[in-house]
């Protein structure tokens, strides 16, 4: 579909096997369809399907789009995983804290690995619950770079665009604010929950409407989609008492749909189909076609928003040209002053060193021990590798803790061995440090208390940014009901102490 008017926003989302894209007027007059194109089944290279859609691509990072266009994508949630958290109601600015040390308690990843989004679901005088997407931050910089030629404006997760689409384009005013929604393609299912309009939480099966067309309800394909969906369901908020949370399969209004429809009723899952609502033609698009562009129609509708909260998992991997490089700019003039005063320190350090190294080099070279030097230092650096020195370990561990330091309050404990116990009693600021346990070949363990999470992540955060510290790892970190502190365990690794196999 086509107009002579230009479109203000283009909107491209991913599919299972292609690419779709919809160039939308927005005005007073709403957002507006003006032309719609899909890639071939199977073709996923952005740059050239977004060249194909008259996007242009790999500009400079200062060269500016058409006037009044922007481009946004839309990522599937492949790898994404969704958490719905209830945590204590504490100040917004801890909240951010606790949601990443429960995400850290959940995957296997360290937080450096990790890439999150989270927001606001609800809030009560007990709890507070929380959305969460989670991936593993490789995968997320992988999809990332594969739409940074296009210099999009955002890039969000287009299971949102498709609960948008529901709520703007398919959803009675009834069930506009809570449903589950089940988005069908070709080899894959999306199953999103519709909280407040918003999703509020999302599962995948790897099962389409291709694999169930023309199969026998019976059949394998079937049987396998309702024992994942019922799964996704029951893993799902049960609503409020009194009310009732329809299921929703947004369809064209073909067989596929309602024989699959009739499948989940036999199955006691009471769903029906819900086509586009008669006011989506005004939009520009035929029913059928606001159904087949419903995510990226979905999109659009999201970037014309302002001041909505989305789950932006991908903001810290990917910035918009214009504020990318106004950061450049402050980081350039910033980096300009660090430098010009580090070279003027340089610079006397080197000078005043120079000397006193020519004086001690001449005194070695008299007495012709060079030699015998080198090999004793080398040798002390060898046994200082693989043997803990707990003193400065403990020096690591202070400097890593709040303003102030650890202060001990009683005497340190350190039994002969290679098993150890270390100080109890220390504190700092928000910190109290109980004890450290090490033993060669084995991560190093710290427990203690924490007045606040954010105090716990922020010496979670540099201790990793220790040197000879690594691979740090909160195991336990419970809320004591008495006290209200929080007891946490942390382990790591420390130089070459803690590795296997050395004597």
């Amino acid at each position: 579909m086509t107009s002579s008017k230009g479109p203000t926003l283009v909107a491209i989302v991913q599919e299972a096997d292609r690419l779709r894209a919809v160039g939308v007027q927005t005005g007073p007059d709403g957002t507006k369809v003006v032309w719609a194109r899909s890639s071939d089944p199977g073709q996923l290279d952005w740059v050239a399907f977004a060249r194909a859609c008259g996007v242009a691509v790999d500009q400079a990072p200062n060269q500016k789009r058409q006037p009044n266009q922007m481009l946004v994508v839309g990522l599937r949630p492949v790898g994404v995983a969704f958490y719905r958290l209830q945590l204590p109601p504490v100040p917004h600015s801890q909240m951010d804290s606790i949601v990443r040390m429960q995400v850290e308690a959940r995957l296997p990843l360290s937080a450096d690995q990790i890439e999150l989004a989270w927001r606001q679901i609800s809030a009560g005088q007990e709890h507070v619950t929380v959305l969460v997407a989670a991936t593993r931050r490789r995968h997320a910089q992988a999809l990332v770079d594969q739409v940074r030629p296009l210099t999009p404006r955002r890039i969000y997760l287009s299971c949102e665009a498709l609960v948008k689409a529901w709520t703007g384009l398919f959803a009675s005013d009834d069930h506009a604010s809570s449903a589950v929604v089940i988005s069908m393609e070709g080899h894959s299912t999306q199953v999103c929950l519709v909280d407040k309009g918003l999703l509020g939480e999302m599962g995948m099966i790897d099962i389409g409407l291709d694999d169930l067309a023309d199969q026998d309800p019976s059949s394998g394909a079937h049987q396998q989609f309702l024992l994942d969906l019922r799964s996704i369901l029951d893993a799902m908020p049960k609503p409020a008492e009194g009310h009732v949370r329809p299921i929703a399969i947004m369809s064209d209004g073909s067989g596929t749909t309602e024989q699959l429809a009739r499948l989940l009723q036999d199955a006691g899952i009471e769903a029906r189909c819900i086509c586009p609502r008669p006011d989506a033609s005004s939009s520009g698009l035929a029913p059928a076609q606001v159904y087949e562009y419903r995510t990226a129609i979905g999109l659009a509708l999201m970037a014309s928003e302002e001041g909505q909260q989305w789950l932006d998992i991908f903001t810290s991997l990917y910035q918009p040209a214009d504020q990318q490089a106004q950061q450049e700019v402050v980081s350039a003039q910033l980096a300009s002053g660090l430098a010009a005063a580090a070279l003027v320190v340089v610079l006397i350090v080197a000078y005043v060193t120079d000397i006193a190294l020519a004086r001690r080099l001449r005194g070695l070279v008299d007495q012709h021990k060079l030699l015998e030097l080198k090999s004793q230092l080398d040798a002390r650096e060898q046994v200082s590798r693989y043997r803990l020195d707990v003193l400065a370990l403990l020096n690591e561990i202070n400097s890593a803790a709040p303003a102030g330091g650890f202060q001990t309050t009683s005497e340190p404990n350190m039994p002969n061995g290679p098993m150890g116990r270390g100080p109890r009693g220390g504190r700092a600021g928000g910190i109290v440090l109980d004890s450290f346990s090490f033993k060669r070949g084995q991560t190093i363990t710290i427990e203690g208390q924490a007045s606040t999470p954010e105090d716990l992540y922020r010496f979670e955060e540099a201790l990793r940014k220790k040197e000879g510290i690594s691979q740090v790892q909160t195991k336990k970190s419970t809320q004591d009901k008495q006290t209200n502190r929080i007891k946490f365990s942390i382990n790591f690794h420390y130089k070459g102490f803690t590795q296997k196999g050395v004597r």
